[in-house]
């Protein structure tokens, strides 16, 4: 970017606004999409190695703070792409269970208490006091350290993994997408966590890509 164009951006507000209204629009597309190659894959192989489903438990919370946070800043892309996120997540989870060997009830009872601790984080996210909130938003990004974690156990070990290169590809291009709009919109807080959700995604692909390599071309 030039000086002349962060000037532009900087003195034209509108044209800024419409930037972010853009890539805003963008990231909510994409982020329909996010968790579906990782569910799709899990549903159909009734196997879930390599992935963390802790971190798409905490995820699915996690992003639930962002919906409240969203309609209380009068950003509906934002909550609105958090919404079908967290959703997928919750589809995700869904297929990891049916994979599972849990018994029913048991099964029951985890999904009964993830989606009641959703339902409170969205209320926490348009209620709560600031300072409590950013620390509930600030969690989402950090979380992807489940998954960096396993997927560089992964690596280390050449361990067979189910996890989805597509997923994680998505979410570095959706995280790129809400730091340029936390730009244009002038919301630090989107900004700065989208980003480091984005450097997150770039190292689960980088471990992901090298087990495969490593593992040979038609391994899982």
């Amino acid at each position: 970017m030039t000086i002349e164009t962060a000037a532009w951006i900087v003195l034209d507000p509108v044209s800024s606004a419409n930037l972010g209204v853009a890539t805003g629009v963008a990231a909510t597309i994409i982020s329909c999409a996010i968790a579906l190659p990782q569910t799709l894959r899990i549903w159909r192989l009734r196997s879930y190695r390599g992935v963390s489903v802790l971190m798409w438990a905490l995820l699915s919370v996690g992003m639930s703070t962002w919906i409240g946070y969203g309609y209380l800043r009068g950003n509906y892309t934002l909550a609105i792409a958090n919404t079908v996120t967290t959703g997928q997540a919750l589809l995700l989870l869904l297929g990891v269970a049916r994979a599972s060997s849990l018994p029913s009830l048991r099964k029951f009872g985890i999904g009964a208490v993830l989606a009641l601790a959703c339902v409170t984080t969205i209320t926490i996210g348009y209620l709560s006091p600031p300072v409590l909130v950013a620390a509930l938003l600030a969690t989402p990004p950090f979380i992807r350290l489940g998954q960096i974690g396993t997927s560089w156990r992964n690596a280390r070990t050449r361990a067979a993994s189910d996890v989805s290169i597509w997923t994680w590809s998505l979410m570095l291009v959706t995280s790129a997408l809400w730091t340029l709009h936390g730009v244009f919109v002038a919301d630090p807080l989107v900004a700065g966590l989208s980003l480091i959700a984005a450097l997150g995604a770039v190292v689960v692909v980088g471990l992901e890509v090298t087990n495969r390599r490593r593992r040979g071309p038609h391994t899982a």
